[in-house]
């Protein structure tokens, strides 16, 4: 073979001399060199090119970002195999650059587009497009991939790395692309009706996330999990721009209407959430929380209701953070049940129900057992204090009330175990302030046990319930968290 480094050293002696010297593997690889130095004369405005043709198609930051995901982790794979394989870069493979960019952009392109009009519906958008796009990739790859077997080692090199390109381009926009758009831009399969549960949780709550954080916040000390937290906070407001409209609709009512002040409040509720998850890693680590209850009102409500000895049943919304308000209640000598739904993965139910029993906390998950509604009666009739959620209630539980004028589904257990055991209701909310948290314990609700004998007096029951929280959720509407359509459309 040519030494191409002697040839080098031999050449930069002639030219004093009046001399140049000429040969086809010194020209080939000069040019290379000068190409690699003004590569990026090129690939700058084409990649200007791509984004401007990606804002113009999806117009939301979160897409154009994925699209440019795709590209990175497929031009990072093609790397990976060119140094495994031993390829390197010349003059005629270079050539493949703007090829792999351009099906990149055009395959990101189509699988989002196809995600937006199937509602995030992977099986539709798959056979719709992504069946399309796996012939469409698999043609090219058989047809650059030819060329891998040409005697020409340029025009060899070149089929080689568009087939591998195109290839990492269609598998990552197939595959993997719609579950990065599920988790950060799309939306659930389905968009939950008003009379049902959303039809699948976010897919961040998982057992592995929740070990994760419950490690991070026991070795990082409380001002860097707080800073951590609201950076990620502010971080998730910018990336998933289907949760973030969903919250500024949920709380319109709230604020009659002021879509200014919905938006500041659904940016603010972001960061709170992640604060809050913060703060109940610590709780369920072990950390003493009692300190963090900077003030408390209306305890004499409860102990007014508890002293007749009936039952007390705690009703509360998804409102600041209702967990470390069970652990209040234990400290203060009363022993409490949490009524819950199972979690989305067995193991992160029994992680829950691990935490709050660490506590002192008994958990009763609902629909696990059917003999667990009497189970809670006898549990009132026996004068036990039991809480429960009643702002995302269960499908069986689900009855139609209002709340700021807008209907709403709300859960009926309540009216229903008031009707059974003639239990107190008492509603209770627990949100974050400077310092801390405020718990106020709200007047107990009156109700007529003959009234609730039939189902319209217990929807009636449980709308007077509902409406007894709109004034704290009003004044705390950026700790309100839902996630999800709340309103009957």
């Amino acid at each position: 073979g040519v030494d191409l480094a002697a040839l080098r050293r031999f050449d930069a002696q002639l030219p004093r001399d009046g001399v140049w010297l000429g040969a086809w593997g010194l020209l080939g690889s000069e040019m290379l060199e000068v190409v690699k130095q003004n590569l990026w004369k090129l690939v700058l405005p084409m990649f200007g090119l791509v984004l401007l043709s990606l804002w113009l198609a999806f117009r939301r930051f979160t897409e154009i970002l994925l699209s440019v995901g795709v590209l990175l982790l497929s031009g990072l794979i093609l790397l990976a195999v060119m140094r495994a394989a031993d390829w390197s870069w010349n003059l005629l493979n270079l050539m493949a650059l703007p090829l792999i960019l351009g099906t990149g952009v055009d395959y990101s392109l189509f699988m989002q587009l196809a995600l937006r009009r199937h509602d995030g519906d992977l099986a539709l958008a798959h056979r719709s497009v992504g069946r399309a796009l796996l012939l469409c990739g698999g043609t090219a790859m058989a047809g650059f991939g030819s060329l891998g077997f040409s005697s020409n080692a340029g025009m060899s090199s070149l089929g080689q790395t568009c087939a591998v390109g195109i290839a990492a381009n269609m598998l990552l926009a197939v595959f993997v692309l719609p579950v990065w758009w599920r988790a950060l831009a799309g939306r659930d399969s389905k968009t939950p009706s008003a009379s049902q549960s959303p039809a699948k949780p976010s897919s961040l709550y998982s057992a592995k996330l929740w070990n994760l954080g419950l490690i991070v916040v026991r070795r990082l000390p409380t001002v860097i999990t707080t800073a951590l937290a609201r950076t990620l906070g502010r971080t998730y407001w910018h990336l998933a721009a289907h949760r973030r409209e969903v919250v500024i609709e949920n709380v319109l009512p709230v604020l009659n209407g002021d879509r200014a002040a919905a938006v500041a409040a659904a940016k603010k509720m972001f960061s709170e959430f992640a604060l809050k998850l913060a703060d109940l890693w610590r709780f369920e680590s072990g950390a003493d929380v009692s300190g963090e209850k900077a003030a408390w009102q209306g305890w004499e409500n409860f102990e007014a209701a508890h002293a007749r000895g009936k039952g007390v049943l705690i009703v509360t919304p998804h409102l600041g953070n209702w967990e470390i308000g069970a652990a209040f209640f234990v400290e203060h000598g009363v022993p409490m049940l949490v009524l819950t739904q199972a979690e989305p993965e067995a193991e992160l139910t029994q992680m829950r129900v691990a935490s709050r029993a660490r506590r002192g906390i008994e958990t009763l998950v609902v629909g696990e057992d059917a003999f667990a509604f009497i189970e809670i009666i006898k549990r009132l009739q026996a004068g036990a204090t039991v809480a429960l959620l009643v702002d995302r209630p269960p499908a069986p539980k689900a009855v139609q009330v209002e709340l700021f004028g807008q209907p709403i589904q709300a859960s009926n257990a309540a009216a229903e175990l008031a009707r059974a055991s003639g239990c107190a209701i008492v509603p209770g909310v627990i949100v974050r302030q400077p310092g801390g948290y405020a718990a106020n314990i709200l007047p107990e609700i009156i109700y007529d046990r003959a009234a609730i004998g039939h189902r319209d007096g217990r929807i009636r029951l449980t709308q007077e319930i509902l409406r007894a929280f709109e004034p704290a959720i009003r004044q705390h509407v950026g700790q309100w968290y839902h996630f999800v359509p709340v309103w009957t459309k």
